[in-house]
Order: C-alpha cells, then sequence, then structure tokens
C-alpha cells in the first residue's frame, strides 16, 4: 500500500483504502480463485469536479480541510 500510495500521488491519483468490507462479497464479485484471500479494498481515481456532486456531498467536498492538532492524537509524555 505504501508504495501504491507513493506512485499514486506521484501521478495525481487519490486513493482510499477501506477496512470495513466483506471479503466473501469481494472474492465472490471479482471470480477470484479459492486459493487468492482478499485483505485491502481501495477505491482509486482522480479528483472529480466537485460542482457535479447533490448537496449534502458537495458542501461536505467544497468545506475547508481541518486537521486535530497534534496535542490531540500523539501521546508522548502524558502517562
Amino acid at each position: 500500500m505504501g508504495n501504491l500510495s507513493i506512485q499514486a500521488h506521484y501521478m495525481d491519483i487519490y486513493l482510499h483504502q477501506m477496512g470495513g468490507f466483506s471479503k466473501e462479497a469481494m472474492a465472490k464479485e471479482s471470480n477470484m480463485p479459492e486459493e487468492f484471500e482478499p485483505v485491502v479494498a481501495v477505491a482509486i481515481g482522480r479528483m472529480g469536479d466537485a460542482s457535479f456532486l447533490d448537496e449534502p456531498l458537495k458542501s461536505r467536498e467544497t468545506a475547508p480541510r481541518t486537521r486535530k492538532e497534534l496535542e490531540e492524537i500523539s501521546f508522548e509524555g502524558r502517562f
């Protein structure tokens, strides 16, 4: 995933790794041979034009991005 992410970023392609997917459905829908097991699902694509989205997705997509402060997600020296 790391190498795929780096290459995608270089090519201006976006990735979204998903954890909550059905391994059974993935294997069935993709006609995966039984000797293989799906372990990750990743949506891959290029950024689209948000003006084509319906609300509330359009507002969410065009809203300013915010990130948590480092102190909110790190624990060094707190315990």
